[in-house]
């Protein structure tokens, strides 16, 4: 067996987590080439041929395991990592003279927080909020203001602007107004601009979207019900000859968990359309936390976490 064969033979032998097909293929052409120079130009004796080619396999090897390593962790840090946000996180405070809940950044900015929480790709959520500015009136009303927001993931969006109002209470200015829906979970950056110049900023958590299927669509987040318990649910849909719908809760090897008749109990208006939208209303007992999936009306959502 030639010197070149040998080290093919050791490289197909190599471990498989060490190497795969095209890197071992790249080694002993380059191999291959470097003996055939080697062979043409030095001479070298045989037995320094081998153990040169062989201190070459080793760099090579080191580089192609390491160098893709190295590659691998820093995709995989920026997948999970994404952005390293500075801005403090919202935090939630009741305002003194009206008693309402918001999120935000005291004596700055802060959201009216009707819902508790935002829901990626929803629209009802974000339809109508309330925005409070406090600060030095005279720099605030009848300004022009943009709200941006940024994901972990680079994600960019401009959710609102136009021009803030005067006080309504003990705030200094105020905006009602309606977001864009966010087009993803997770950590957003939200940004507050007045005339162009950043004036505050905080992050908050954007839960998963809402279960759904071809017709019909959870009004809340799994990750809002009661564990060990039943919880009410709402189901939104816009066939309205329905009267009652049969919904079952499969866990995740499938198993039917709870089923229910959900019955239409409410008609309202869909806050960016305007079109009639039915509430279906029934109970279902998320036992534990884990992967479910929901099937409504005969229809299947995908699987979710609660």
């Amino acid at each position: 067996m030639t010197d070149n064969q040998q080290i093919q033979e050791d490289l197909r032998n190599l471990s498989k987590h060490s190497l795969n097909k095209e890197q071992k293929q790249r080694i002993i052409l380059r191999l291959t080439s470097e003996e055939s120079s080697i062979d043409r130009k030095l001479f070298i004796k045989p037995i320094f041929a081998v153990i040169f080619s062989f201190a070459v396999l080793s760099i090579l090897v080191m580089t192609q395991y390491y160098g893709k390593d190295e590659r691998n962790l820093t995709a995989d840090q920026q997948e999970h990592e994404g952005i390293d946000f500075v801005a403090k996180e919202g935090e939630n405070f009741v305002l003194a003279d009206t008693k309402q809940e918001v999120i935000g950044i005291k004596g700055k900015v802060a959201l009216l927080n009707t819902f508790q929480h935002f829901v990626a790709e929803d629209k009802r959520r974000v339809a109508k909020l309330m925005t409070f500015f406090w600060g030095d009136p005279a720099e605030l009303v009848g300004k022009t203001y943009r709200v941006d927001a940024i994901s972990t993931n680079n994600e960019e969006i401009t959710l609102s602007e136009g021009k803030l109002g005067s006080a309504l209470n003990s705030e200094n200015a105020h905006v009602l107004h309606q977001y864009k829906p966010f087009p993803s979970e997770g950590k957003w950056k939200l940004s507050f601009y007045v005339e162009e110049n950043l004036y505050e900023e905080f992050t908050l958590d954007v839960l998963p979207p809402f279960p759904k299927t071809k017709h019909y669509i959870l009004m809340e987040s799994p990750l809002e019900m009661n564990i060990d318990k039943e919880s009410s649910i709402n189901i939104e849909s816009s066939w309205k000859d329905k009267k009652e719908i049969g919904v079952k809760l499969f866990d995740e090897k499938g198993k039917v968990v709870d089923q229910a008749i959900f019955k239409q109990d409410a008609m309202n208006y869909d806050a960016s359309t305007g079109a009639e939208i039915y509430i279906f209303n029934g109970k279902l007992d998320f036992s534990k936390q884990e992967k479910w999936t929901l099937e409504i009306d005969g229809e299947l959502t995908q699987s979710f976490s609660n």
